[in-house]
């Protein structure tokens, strides 16, 4: 699994995660959490991460269907106007 950040500005900052399961999950969130703001949100009255509800699923979704017989790493991008997954 391999995680990046791209910006304009040059700095890149990537994570070549090599774990189990749970510390591939932990790690990509973690990245993510470094590199996406998260914005202000109420439900009801408690505050509600999108951020979190959001990447949890796409995370979760890169671990679950990823090739293990494909030697290519799955891709977690994240840039200034977008995020994407990549696979081969």
């Amino acid at each position: 699994m391999y995680a990046a950040e791209k910006s304009d500005t040059g700095i890149d900052d990537r994570d070549d995660i090599r774990t189990n399961l749970i510390e591939s999950y932990e790690r990509l969130m973690q990245f993510i959490a470094k590199h996406l703001n998260d914005k202000f949100y109420l439900e009801k009255d408690q505050r509600i991460s999108l951020r979190d509800k959001i990447y949890r699923e796409v995370v979760s979704n890169i671990l679950i269907h990823r090739e293990f017989l494909n030697p290519f790493p799955a891709k977690l991008v994240i840039e200034n106007d977008r995020v994407f997954c990549r696979k081969q």
